[in-house]
């Protein structure tokens, strides 16, 4: 493939900054994520991030183990990088803490950059699966805010306003934003406990400066029996808010309705977001 020289500017565009601020949401990208997520081609978004690399704004990784099985260079902020998005962050829009954190990308564990891409991965496919429907934030996003539980959730999921949602009321159960964890196969049940308790203790009493209650809980479970023991957990749990599951299986398949919020054994109800 023919590769273009970097093309030096002495300011940085627009379209470095959208990377730049892309590489702070997500803390690690790869080509094909970028491109699918810009909706443009490789090759251009290849090319720009070449240039934000050899401008030091932007570090790499590769090395041999991504070649079996094959995997793409991953990118993320270099320090250069970092002071440009906190040097230019008059709407404090980067969290102080979360630009900090991203001095660690050069060290960063391999087990942190797959979370990093998958979670990428995950954003994408909301999104295709709910187009237009959703705001999405990531942790990085969510840092500055004191209104999530901490450790912060996997996502933040706020529904873009319409006047059809703006005409429903209560009873139709619309909620306006979702916090969405995912969970590994074979967690335990008491971290789940836990878990559930630190979303009851923040829920208790919630209002945000629109009146909106809590947000409904998405957990994204690595397998069924994952998701039956949180049924059991809050079967019979009084909870300040909702709790709405999935698996693995249900979120890689073609449906929009995967969301399990009922646990009557007899009958498996699912719905959309």
């Amino acid at each position: 493939m023919l590769v273009k020289s970097p093309k030096y500017r002495k300011s940085i565009s627009g379209s470095q900054i959208r990377l730049l601020e892309l590489l702070f949401k997500f803390r690690f990208v790869s080509v094909p994520l970028v491109s699918e997520w810009l909706a443009k081609d490789k090759s251009t978004i290849y090319e720009r991030l070449l240039v934000l690399v050899e401008q030091g704004y932007v570090q790499k990784t590769y090395d041999s183990t991504y070649r079996l099985p094959p995997k793409p260079a991953s990118y993320s902020l270099a320090a250069k990088g970092i002071r440009h998005l906190r040097d230019n962050n008059a709407e404090d829009r980067y969290s102080e803490l979360a630009l900090k954190n991203m001095y660690k990308n050069r060290s960063a564990s391999v087990g942190l950059v797959d979370y990093s891409l998958d979670l990428f991965k995950l954003c994408l496919q909301l999104r295709n699966q709910y187009p237009d429907t959703f705001h999405i934030f990531t942790k990085s996003e969510m840092t500055r805010f004191d209104d999530f539980v901490r450790p912060l959730p996997d996502l933040y999921l706020k529904r873009i306003e319409t006047n059809r949602d703006i005409q429903k009321t209560a009873a139709d159960d619309i909620s306006q934003g979702y916090v969405l964890e995912t969970l590994q196969p074979g967690i335990f049940t008491w971290i789940l406990k836990k878990r559930i308790k630190a979303h009851q203790t923040l829920a208790e009493g919630f209002e945000d400066e629109f009146g909106y209650s809590y947000p409904t809980l998405l957990f994204i479970c690595g397998n069924l029996s994952t998701e039956q023991r949180i049924q059991k957990i809050v079967e019979h749990a009084f909870l300040d808010y909702k709790i709405w599951t999935t698996t693995m299986e249900r979120l890689t398949s073609s449906e929009i309705k995967i969301w399990r919020d009922e646990w009557d054994e007899d009958e498996v109800l699912l719905r959309g977001l």
